[in-house]
């Protein structure tokens, strides 16, 4: 699978999806999830995200709001591209089991 493949196998245009931690563990996907400290809307479901996904890794950007890439160019841009450095050249791990924390 390229990086730049379409996730076609999350949601299907045909029917409604429930989003759940255990629909989201399931995933195969690696997945980066920014957002900024001042996106109050945002910040819960990132990390709904990063929790119940081992192939998340999340990124909050200080003193921004839901347009990071509007806020932040340069910042949002070397996030990006770190991430997609990591996966094409195969250095992209998931989180390791160790730790997540037993008290989340």
């Amino acid at each position: 699978m390229d990086w730049y493949d379409v996730d076609d196998d999350f949601i299907d245009d045909d029917e409604l999806v429930e989003v759940t931690p255990k629909s989201i563990r399931l995933r195969k996907k690696l997945l980066l999830v920014m957002c900024g400290d001042e996106d109050d809307g945002s910040i819960g479901p990132a990390l709904f995200i990063k929790r119940s996904c081992r192939n998340a890794r999340l990124w909050i950007c200080p003193a921004s709001g839901h347009t990071l890439n509007i806020e932040e160019p340069g910042l949002f841009n070397r996030n990006l591209l770190d991430f997609l450095t990591l996966v094409v050249s195969n250095r992209w791990k998931p989180r390791d089991p160790r730790s997540v924390s037993k008290s989340a």
